[in-house]
C-alpha cells in the first residue's frame, strides 16, 4: 500500500505478505539476520519489514530529508544523498553486506552503471544484488503507443522522473554488460483494467491485438532480478512457457430496491475481449431487503457483444428465470429501459446469439425479470452467457449510430422542454388564479378587521375619556394633600419643642466624637471555611488554533513558573491551519515530558476542545488557559488557594492586566 506524504515523490509504503508487490517479493529473497544496504530506501518500508520479521540490520540512502526522518527508526544508518554522485565509501566506510537492494531505483538514474560498479565491492562473497524495475514492454504501454500516445504520468510505468527503460532482455543484457550474472528474473503482473493504461484492444487489428497479448511478459508490470558479481556474465533467456495475456472488459450489475438504484448497490466482474463465448456470473447478496429490478452495465466503453443467454438461479442452482434468443422474443430486451445500445437480430445464423452494439462509455439495459420473481430470492446468482469478438468494426458502426442517438436525445430533450413549458404555464395560471382568490379573501378579511378596529377605537376613546376625568380628580386631591403636609412640616419647625431639643442633639453628636464612639458594625453573615486540597495534579488545558508567537510565549511561561502545586500541561491542537504551529507543538512535546499533546482531526472549537481535555483525567482539577496568556511567579498556587478557600467556591476566574471579563 502507498500513501503520499507532503514532499513530492515521497510515499509511505508498507510490505504485506498477503499482497504480491515488488517489495514483498524482494523481501522473500532475503535470509534472516542478514546485513542489507537499501539504496533508495524511501520512507523505510522494506527496512521496517526486514527488521521486524527477519531481524536484519539495514543501512539506507534516500534523496529526501522527509523520507529519511520516516525511515530512521528502522535503519542503523540513513544518509540523505543523491545516488548520481554520492560516494558509498565515504558514507559507509568498509562495511560489507549480504544484500544490496535497488528497489525501483535504476530507472531514475542517468548513469546507473556507476552505482552498480560501486556495489560490487560492498557485497560479501555470497552476497546478492536485488533489483526491481518497471517493464517498458507491458502490453498496456505498447498498445497505447500503437494508438499514437506516449504520455508521462505522476507515477507508474511512465513516471515523469524515469530516465531509463527496461524490458526483460534489455535488463538481463545491461546487468551482464556491467559484470553481474543474473540468477533469475521474476515478475509482478498487473491486469490491464488495474493499470493506468485505458486501451481498447479490439480497436486494433485482431492479429495485432492477439500477437501483442501473446508476447512474453505482456502483463508483467515490474521485473524482480537477483544477480551476483561475475568476471564473465551472460544474459539469460526468457522462459519458454509463460501465461498469455488477455484484454479484459468490466461488467457491472446494479441492484434496485423499491425501484431505486444506488451506486453502493452494485456488483462487478470481468470478461475477456476476443473470447467468442464465456459466462459472467454475479452472486447476489443475501439481503433482508427485497430486490425490485436489476440493471446490467455490459461495459464501460463501445464494442460488439453477442448475447447467448441470461439466467437467474436460486440458492440451490435451479433456474427460476431465463432469456434465450432462440425461444424468447428478442424485442423483449429492447422494450426495457436502456442506454447507448443498438439491438440487432440473431447473429450468426444458427448460433442463436443476439448481437448488441455498445455505442458509448455507459451502455446498459434493465433486465425484464418480474419483481415478484426477484423479491423472495435469497443467495441467488445471475449468469450472463456472452461473447466479445476481437473486431474493430464496431468503431464504424458506433460512429454512424452516435449522431443518430444524439439527434434522438436532442428531440427527446426538445419534447421534454416543451412539456416542461406547458406544465410551467399551467402551474403559473393555477398560481395566478389561487392568488386572485386569496387576494379577494384577504380584502374581505381586511374590511372586516377595519370595521372591528373602528368599533374598538370608539370604545377605547370613551374609556379614555372616563379615565381622564378620574385622573384629573385624583390629581386635584393629591395637590390638596401635599399642601396640607407642607403646612404641617412648617408648623413642626416653628414649634417650641423642636427649637428647644435641636441644641441637645448637636451636643450629643459632639460628645460621641470626643469619646471615640463609632456606629455598631453590621454582623458578619458568613465565615469562610477553607477546604483540604487533593493530592492529584492539576491539568492545565491550553487549546491552540493559531498564532505561533503567542502560543510559544504562553507554554514557555507555564513551564518556567515556580509553582509548588503539582500540575501537567495538556496542549490540544484544534486542527490549526498554520503548519508552523503544529510543527512547534510536536517538537516541544517530544522534548518536554510535562506536556501531553492531543491533536484534533478536525476543528472542534473552544468548547469541544476543552471538553476533550477535561475528559482526559476526570479525577483531576482543571485550569483552562488561553493560548495568548502569559503567567508569572506562583500563579497556579494562588489560584488554587483561592479555589479551596471556602466550601462554597466552585470555580475561580482571575483578573488580567491585559484583558476584559469576556476574553
Amino acid at each position: 500500500m502507498t500513501t503520499p506524504i507532503p514532499d513530492p515523490h515521497v510515499y509511505l509504503r508498507t510490505v504485506d505478505l498477503n499482497e504480491r508487490t515488488s517489495l514483498s517479493v524482494l523481501a522473500g529473497h532475503v535470509r534472516a539476520q542478514a546485513h542489507i544496504l537499501d539504496l533508495g530506501c524511501g520512507s523505510g518500508a522494506l527496512g521496517a519489514f526486514l527488521a521486524e520479521h527477519k531481524q536484519c540490520v539495514c543501512d539506507g540512502v534516500t534523496l529526501s530529508q522527509e523520507e529519511a526522518r520516516h525511515a530512521a527508526p528502522f535503519y542503523r544508518h540513513v544518509h540523505v544523498a543523491d545516488l548520481e554522485d554520492c560516494d558509498l565509501d565515504q558514507l559507509f566506510g568498509d562495511a560489507r553486506y549480504d544484500y544490496i537492494v535497488c528497489a525501483d531505483v535504476l530507472e531514475h538514474l542517468r548513469q546507473p552503471e556507476r552505482i552498480l560498479a560501486a556495489c560490487r565491492k560492498r557485497l560479501t562473497p555470497e552476497g546478492r544484488l536485488l533489483i526491481s524495475v518497471p517493464n517498458a514492454g507491458y502490453s498496456g504501454l505498447v498498445a497505447e503507443l500503437l494508438h499514437g500516445e506516449f504520455r508521462y504520468r505522476e507515477e507508474g510505468l511512465l513516471d515523469r522522473t524515469h530516465l531509463r527503460f527496461f524490458t526483460r532482455r534489455s535488463l538481463s543484457r545491461f546487468l551482464a554488460e556491467q559484470g553481474w550474472q543474473v540468477d533469475d528474473i521474476d515478475t509482478i503482473e498487473r491486469a490491464l483494467p488495474e493499470s493506468e493504461f485505458r486501451v481498447a484492444y479490439d480497436s486494433l487489428p485482431p492479429a495485432v491485438a492477439r500477437h501483442l497479448l501473446a508476447t512474453p511478459d505482456a502483463l508483467a508490470y515490474q521485473f524482480i532480478a537477483s544477480a551476483a558479481p561475475a568476471a564473465q556474465a551472460l544474459p539469460i533467456e526468457p522462459p519458454l512457457n509463460y501465461p498469455q495475456g488477455h484484454a479484459l472488459f468490466t461488467a457491472q450489475l446494479y441492484m434496485a430496491r423499491a425501484g431505486r438504484y444506488e451506486e453502493e448497490s452494485k456488483l462487478s466482474t470481468t470478461g475477456i475481449i476476443g473470447q467468442a463465448r464465456q459466462t459472467l456470473r454475479f452472486a447476489l447478496p443475501d439481503h433482508n431487503t427485497s430486490l425490485s429490478h436489476l440493471r446490467l452495465d455490459l461495459a464501460d466503453r463501445p464494442g460488439f457483444v453477442h448475447l447467448y443467454r441470461l439466467a437467474l438461479l436460486d440458492g440451490q442452482g435451479a433456474v427460476v428465470w431465463q432469456w434465450r434468443p432462440e425461444d424468447s422474443d428478442a424485442a423483449l430486451l429492447g422494450q426495457r429501459p436502456h442506454h447507448q445500445l443498438v439491438w440487432n437480430g440473431l447473429h450468426p445464423a444458427g448460433a442463436f446469439a443476439l448481437m448488441l452494439l455498445l455505442t458509448g462509455d455507459d451502455p446498459w439495459f434493465e433486465l425484464p425479470i418480474p419483481a415478484e420473481t426477484l423479491a423472495p430470492l435469497r443467495g441467488a446468482s445471475l449468469e450472463i452467457e456472452m461473447g466479445w469478438p476481437m473486431s474493430a468494426d464496431y468503431l464504424a458502426l458506433a460512429g454512424a449510430v452516435q449522431p443518430l442517438e444524439r439527434q434522438i436525445a436532442q428531440e427527446r430533450s426538445r419534447a421534454n422542454d416543451l412539456q416542461d413549458q406547458w406544465h410551467t404555464q399551467r402551474m403559473l395560471l393555477e398560481q395566478q388564479h389561487a392568488q386572485d382568490v386569496q387576494q379577494l379573501e384577504e380584502h374581505s378579511a381586511a374590511i372586516h378587521r377595519l370595521q372591528h378596529r373602528n368599533a374598538l377605537l370608539e370604545e377605547s376613546h370613551q374609556s379614555q375619556s372616563k379615565e381622564r376625568a378620574i385622573w384629573q380628580q385624583e390629581a386635584t386631591r393629591v395637590q390638596r394633600d401635599f399642601a396640607r403636609l407642607e403646612q404641617h412640616l412648617r408648623d413642626i419647625e416653628n414649634s417650641t419643642v423642636f427649637r428647644a431639643t435641636r441644641p441637645l442633639v448637636h451636643a450629643k453628636m459632639r460628645i460621641d466624637r470626643l469619646l471615640g464612639r463609632t456606629p455598631v458594625p453590621a454582623p458578619v453573615l458568613h465565615t469562610p471555611v477553607p477546604q483540604p486540597m487533593p493530592q492529584q495534579p492539576v491539568d492545565v488545558i491550553v487549546p491552540v488554533y493559531r498564532g505561533l508567537d503567542d502560543t510559544r510565549n504562553c507554554i514557555e511561561s507555564v513551564l518556567a513558573s515556580p509553582c509548588r502545586t503539582h500540575w501537567q500541561l495538556v496542549v490540544i491542537n484544534d486542527a490549526s491551519p498554520e503548519p508552523e504551529v503544529t510543527a512547534w507543538l510536536r517538537e516541544k512535546a517530544a522534548q518536554e515530558p510535562r506536556i501531553t499533546l492531543l491533536e484534533n482531526e478536525e476543528n472542534l472549537g473552544f468548547v469541544g476542545t476543552v471538553n476533550r481535555g477535561m475528559a482526559l483525567n476526570t479525577a483531576h482539577d482543571v485550569l483552562l488557559l488561553n493560548s495568548d496568556t502569559v503567567v508569572a511567579n506562583d500563579w497556579l498556587d494562588r489560584i488554587r488557594q483561592a479555589a479551596y478557600g471556602d466550601a462554597r467556591i466552585a470555580s475561580v476566574t482571575p483578573f488580567s492586566n491585559n484583558a476584559t471579563i469576556c476574553s
